[in-house]
């Protein structure tokens, strides 16, 4: 039997406990009455690609969350480059820190692809958060995660020990190989680790910490 057709080739996720409840999803594992609570006011929408959600400087409206496809953060140059920051996949947040914050949004976000996008507004979602310290625990666990994120590729770009090597760690890389020339600033970042931490060797594995400048 011949598949129906869908907008945009999507494969549609119909369920909204299913979506909500996957592993990479930061509300996976919530009891069911908040799980319900999010679901009531979750609203469904699907985009083509090159769609965009929010810009650069928007007052947040709400909470989006990629069910399926892809869209990337990006951000606008001096000179008028945009500039993209990371690719967003399924079931990963969008503008979670604006709406929590109440900040206007530090990125544009724009769909790669045909995507499927819930949407918390942003009242509704602030109340929901207040009522049920589970979704409370996740989100400050999600924000947390994402500073020291940044943490993090701060410490690539400030300690490289030249423009070539801030340009190379200016994106999200983790690989586990030296790149050549970079001796001498991971030297610097594993005593910037000793430092901070007490703890020994930044370059063994093993010893990184979330306060030192990982790769």
């Amino acid at each position: 039997m011949a598949k129906s057709p869908t907008p945009y080739g999507l494969k549609i996720t119909n369920s909204c406990q299913d979506c909500l409840s996957q592993a990479s999803n930061i509300f996976s594992g919530l009891a069911p009455a908040s799980l319900e609570r999010l679901i009531a006011i979750r609203q469904v929408s699907l985009y083509p690609a090159r769609a965009v959600l929010f810009v650069e400087r928007e007052e947040p409206r709400g909470l989006f969350i990629l069910c399926e496809g892809t869209a990337r953060l990006s951000v606008t140059s001096r000179v008028g480059k945009r500039i993209t920051l990371r690719r967003v996949d399924a079931c990963e947040t969008l503008g979670l820190s604006s709406v929590m914050g109440d900040s206007p949004h530090f990125a544009t976000a724009e769909t790669l692809s045909s995507c499927q996008v819930s949407f918390f507004p942003k009242a509704e979602f602030i109340a929901i958060v207040r009522s049920h310290p589970d979704i409370s625990m996740r989100i400050f666990r999600q924000l947390s995660a994402e500073l020291h994120h940044a943490w993090n590729q701060t410490c690539l770009v400030a300690l490289a020990p030249n423009a070539r090597a801030k340009l190379a760690n200016a994106a999200p890389v983790q690989s586990p190989t030296p790149r050549p020339g970079h001796r001498r600033w991971r030297s610097h970042c594993s005593e910037l680790y000793r430092r901070t931490s007490g703890r020994g060797d930044w370059s063994q594995p093993g010893n990184r910490h979330p306060i030192a400048c990982g790769v």
